[in-house]
Parts: structure tokens; C-alpha cells; sequence
């Protein structure tokens, strides 16, 4: 039993513990072997299940934060039929797993990002709730001392709205569409999952919207007359998108509501307006 097991699982001696939510894993981009970014993500989840295993008499649900990705790697896309995938809680990303094991450190980034989250749940066997959202934006609930300090997902919005950079990748990004949920409705697809007997031994699809980057500084700009403008020659009907995110089974066991694309960038906006930064 690792000693990380250990240590969590006093946690679960001395609290009132009913359920354990893994909620995250540091995302990043690695030139390096896959396995400095997989293997962080996988030994964490399983050190958490370790520790609800030594107490599983106690323990009434487990919930696990895997990704989009680990339903699609939108590799196998008709880019020129233009044909997207339909995915749903029955997909599975192989493609991603099997990249990195071929490719070793020359795999690329984006693919061992997905193969750790492809890994982390799939090779576990437990009675858990899993939930896979694809890119994560919104308001944040701390505050962060510098833009500088500012990381994760939100510090992306920010840089490629706000500031209008991409690191040269916005016009590349641009023609393909992104799908996003609000933090907030994130968050609250645990706090439902408690209540839901039904979402017991499931897992989910957390998608709120589709949009571009263009849609999304079209609707900061609504909000604030500091955007900059973006391509002012974009075409939403341009817009591919690899993969089509079916919804269904969280608004229906689950009974959330998601919110819209302009609410989360109001509310972002906002929320950088009151740390100083717009």
C-alpha cells in the first residue's frame, strides 16, 4: 500500500466521510516521455482509490475528473468530408493509447495528454462515478496575487481573448471548433451526482457549448471595449469541429442545466475587470 494511500486514508479515520471527489490533475505539455506526464495523473487516482479502499465500508460514492480526451482523440476525423464524430459515454480514446506506446518521447504532447487520461480510470476496477469534460473556463472562486501566478485553462481565455495571443496559434486554431463547460456547472455535476442515486457506477459527458475562439472574443467584447477585435474575417460557417459531444444522459439522470457561452465570458470578463487586469 503506498504510503500517499496512507497518509489520505487518515483522512477518511478521523472525518465524517461519505464520498471522495478527484476533482483534477495538473494539465501540461511535455517534449519529454510520456510518462512524466501520465504516470503523476494515474498514481494519483489510484492512491486515492487506495485510500477509499481501506475504508470502503464507509464510502458511499467515488468520483473521478477524466477528460473529453479520453473519449476522442479526433484523429480518425473526415477533415475532408468534413463528417464529425458523435461521441458519447460509450467512447473510448485507443487511438491516443496506442500513439504513445509506439512513439514513446517522440509522441506528441497533445496525444499524451490524452493517453494519460485514457489511462488513468481505464485500468482501474471500481464502482465509481467518472465524469469527462472537455476544456474547462470560467470565473474562479480565489484570488490570484499576478497575472503571472495565474494559471490553468483560464489563464489561456485570457491570453487568447484578452490579450489576443496565442502564441502564433490563433489563426491555426481558429477553423476548428472547441468545446467548453463552465467551471461552475463542472463543479455542480458533483454536487448532483451526490444527490442522484442513478449516477452510481456511470460515466458522463460534461459539455456545455461548442464555440471558437473568435465566438468567444466576440462575446468578451459585448462586455468590454478593451478586446481586441480578433479576425475580423472569420466565418462562424468556416468553423469544423472534429467531435460532437452528446449531452443527453447528464441533463437527463443528472439533471443539469448548462450555461451558455456568453454567460461564462460575461462572467470571466467581469471577473477580470475586478482583479485589475482589463
Amino acid at each position: 500500500m503506498p504510503a500517499r494511500a496512507l497518509a489520505s486514508g487518515k483522512v477518511l479515520v478521523t472525518g465524517d466521510v461519505d464520498a471522495i471527489a478527484h476533482v483534477a490533475s495538473p494539465v501540461y505539455l511535455s517534449d519529454g516521455e510520456p510518462s512524466e506526464v501520465i504516470d503523476p495523473a494515474v498514481q494519483g487516482t489510484r492512491t486515492v482509490l487506495a485510500s477509499a479502499l481501506l475504508h470502503r465500508a464507509r464510502i458511499r460514492r467515488v468520483f473521478i475528473t477524466s477528460s473529453a480526451a479520453a473519449l476522442s482523440s479526433g484523429t480518425e476525423v473526415d477533415l475532408v468530408g468534413r463528417t464529425s464524430n458523435r461521441i458519447d459515454e460509450s467512447s473510448w480514446n485507443n487511438y491516443s493509447v496506442q500513439h504513445c506506446e509506439e512513439k514513446g518521447k517522440a509522441a506528441e504532447p497533445v496525444h499524451k495528454l490524452k493517453y494519460r487520461a485514457s489511462r488513468a480510470c481505464g485500468t482501474l476496477e471500481w464502482d465509481m462515478t467518472v465524469f469527462c469534460p472537455p476544456l474547462v473556463f470560467g470565473p474562479g472562486v480565489h484570488e490570484s496575487p499576478s497575472l503571472e501566478a495565474f494559471g490553468g485553462t483560464q489563464a489561456q481565455l485570457y491570453r487568447r481573448v484578452v490579450q489576443g495571443d496565442a502564441g502564433g496559434e490563433l489563426g491555426r486554431l481558429t477553423p476548428f471548433g472547441i468545446w467548453i463547460v463552465d467551471v461552475r456547472d463542472l463543479a455542480h455535476a458533483f454536487v448532483l451526482g451526490l444527490q442522484k442515486e442513478e449516477a452510481g457506477g456511470e460515466r458522463f459527458v460534461i459539455c456545455g457549448f461548442p464555440a471558437d475562439w473568435q465566438d468567444l472574443i466576440n462575446a468578451a467584447r459585448r462586455y468590454s471595449d478593451k478586446i481586441p477585435p480578433g479576425d475580423v474575417s472569420h466565418k462562424p460557417e468556416d468553423v469544423f469541429y472534429p467531435n460532437t459531444y452528446i449531452t443527453e444522459k447528464s441533463t437527463r439522470l443528472l439533471g443539469i442545466q448548462y450555461r451558455t457561452a456568453d454567460e461564462l465570458v460575461r462572467d470571466s470578463v467581469e471577473d477580470f475587470k475586478a482583479w485589475g487586469w482589463l
